[in-house]
């Protein structure tokens, strides 16, 4: 009986020592991720976006961006063997919402607000270009010491023992470019203005929409422990609009919090 307990202790650890090494070379983090987009319809006057009614010249309004996200990160070790991120992964399940406005239509001088949403998956590949660890303030007090468990940059496990010196490191910041391609599934445009004769022309043009949309998105993320901001552009790659070449483009701004 004590054999085999030793036994199944050592394949315990030897398990969990593999293991714990290939953890340091994949990190895998669940998180949330909300933005505000800033952008809408190309073109942006009826001559070229039949979307577009009478007289006006649509403007990019302030929509809004949010979803889950998973992202697999590939670490590496540094020249003071510290550990950093180094390229990965970041697949979204994206609600985006873009917004387009315009004002003092002619004849009828009223507004215009044009709504499009889509459900976006981005595949997005990154590449980190900076990064920077930090010290962690050493002391014997165990309520001020920062000790953390499996965080993808680099974060280590610790053990407070009374009136032992501890200190630590972790990456504080990181940051990365990345671009990807994003599939979206248009599911609900509308169509807001005060002329009854512009509603009855939304109808039409509603008919024409089509059901999906091909993008490409790149940016600059930057992280901050276990969480990011970022700034993104999506280009449409693929017509909105059966018959016109109406594409759906944007400014995107991100927070996101990593588990």
């Amino acid at each position: 009986m004590k054999k085999i307990f030793l036994l199944l202790l050592f394949t315990h650890g030897f398990t969990a020592t593999r293991a714990q090494k290939k953890d340091k070379q994949w990190k895998t983090n669940f998180g949330i991720d909300i933005g505000i987009p800033f952008g809408g319809l190309t073109p942006t006057t009826g001559s070229g976006n039949p979307m577009v009614q009478g007289g006006a010249t649509l403007k990019d309004g302030m929509g809004f961006s949010g979803g889950a996200t998973i992202q697999f990160i590939k670490t590496k070790k540094k020249s003071d063997g510290r550990i950093a991120p180094a390229f990965g992964i970041q697949l979204k399940a994206l609600y985006n919402n873009f917004v387009s406005t315009a004002s003092g239509v002619y004849p009828s001088y009223d507004d215009q607000t044009i709504k499009i949403s889509e459900m976006a998956v981005p595949i997005l590949f990154k590449v980190c270009i900076m990064s920077k660890e930090g010290d962690i303030k050493s002391s014997t007090d165990p309520d001020v010491i920062e000790i953390r468990k499996g965080s993808h940059d680099g974060e280590y496990e610790g053990r407070y023992t009374p009136g032992q010196y501890h200190a630590g490191y972790h990456t504080t910041v990181a940051v990365f470019i990345y671009a990807g391609p994003q599939i979206g599934f248009l599911n609900n445009t509308t169509f807001e203005s005060s002329s009854a004769t512009y509603k009855t022309g939304f109808e039409t043009i509603r008919k024409n929409l089509k059901s999906n949309n091909i993008s490409v998105v790149g940016g600059m993320q930057f992280m901050l422990g276990r969480t990011y901001f970022d700034v993104s552009y999506q280009k449409g790659l693929q017509t909105i609009y059966n018959g016109a070449n109406v594409f759906m483009n944007g400014l995107i701004g991100r927070f996101g919090v990593l588990f």
